[in-house]
């Protein structure tokens, strides 16, 4: 009974953490979701990124995080 209760616990654990990946903090300024440990790396470019800053600037303003 307890290896049951520990497992759904962990489950919704989980699922309450996979939520939350992407979104940000009430309070902080809007920006790019992001991953765990990694931020925004996943999504910047090898070569050119002032590209990839103007398309964030004019997607979610001149301040984002």
């Amino acid at each position: 009974m307890a290896v049951l209760l520990l497992l759904t616990l962990g489950i919704v654990y989980i699922f309450m953490w996979l939520r939350k990946v992407g979104s940000r903090e009430p309070g902080l300024p809007p920006g790019p979701p992001t991953l765990p440990l990694l931020g925004n790396l996943h999504i910047f470019p090898k070569g050119f990124a002032h590209f990839k800053f103007t398309e964030w600037a004019r997607k979610y303003g001149g301040i984002y995080s």
